[in-house]
C-alpha cells in the first residue's frame, strides 16, 4: 500500500446508520475506507456455562469442571480433555484457560481449536498483541475462516497497524461478501 494510513472518525457516520454498536473502527488507506466491526470475531462471545439460576445447574458446571481436572492430572497427554476445559474455563478462568491452552502442541489436532479458544481469550481481555500471536497461526492453519480473517484484522487494527489489518480485512470480505461485518 502507498502512503500512510490515516484515522477518521467513524463512529457519526454509523450513528447515522444506527450501527454504532457493531463499529469497532475505520481508518483510510490510499483512498479506501476500512471500517472494522464488533461482532466479526471468531465466537465473539463467550459461551455461558449453561446455568438456569438454580444450584443444581451450577453443581452440574462444577462437577465437569472437577471431572475434567482429575481425567487431566491421570493422563496429562490428554489434549481433547484440555480443549473442553479451557472452553470451559475461558470466561470464569480465562488465565487458567490460556495456560491448558498454551500446553496443546502445535503438532496436536486439536491445536486449532486451540489457537481459536485462545484468541477468544484475548480478545474479549483486549489483549490484542496475544490475540494477533494465536490468530497468525490461526489463518495460516485455516486461511479460508472467516471469522479468522475478520478477527486477526481486528486484532491489526486495534493495534495501531490498519495497514496489517487491511489485507485480512478484504480476505474475510472475499470469504462471506454477504456479511455486514465486511462492508467496505
Amino acid at each position: 500500500m502507498k502512503g500512510p494510513a490515516v484515522w477518521i472518525d467513524w463512529l457519526p457516520r454509523a450513528k447515522a446508520y444506527g450501527c454504532c454498536q457493531y463499529v469497532r473502527g475505520a481508518a483510510r488507506l490510499s483512498g479506501l475506507t476500512l471500517a472494522l466491526f464488533a461482532g466479526g470475531c471468531i465466537d465473539s462471545a463467550p459461551k455461558p456455562l449453561p446455568h438456569d439460576g438454580n444450584k443444581t445447574s451450577n453443581r452440574s458446571s462444577e462437577t465437569e469442571i472437577d471431572s475434567l481436572r482429575a481425567q487431566i492430572a491421570a493422563n496429562p497427554q490428554s489434549n481433547t480433555t484440555r480443549l473442553r476445559l479451557g472452553e470451559i474455563l475461558r470466561s470464569e478462568a480465562p488465565d487458567e484457560a490460556i495456560s491448558l491452552l498454551e500446553e496443546i502442541p502445535a503438532s496436536a489436532p486439536e491445536r486449532t481449536a486451540a489457537l481459536q479458544q485462545l484468541a477468544i481469550i484475548h480478545l474479549l481481555a483486549n489483549r490484542y498483541e496475544s490475540a494477533r500471536t494465536a490468530l497468525r497461526e490461526f489463518v495460516a492453519r485455516e486461511p479460508d475462516n472467516f471469522g479468522g480473517q475478520l478477527s486477526l484484522a481486528e486484532a491489526e487494527f486495534n493495534l495501531g497497524k490498519p495497514d496489517a489489518a487491511l489485507p485480512h480485512a478484504l480476505a474475510a470480505a472475499r470469504l462471506a461478501p454477504d456479511r455486514p461485518q465486511t462492508f467496505i
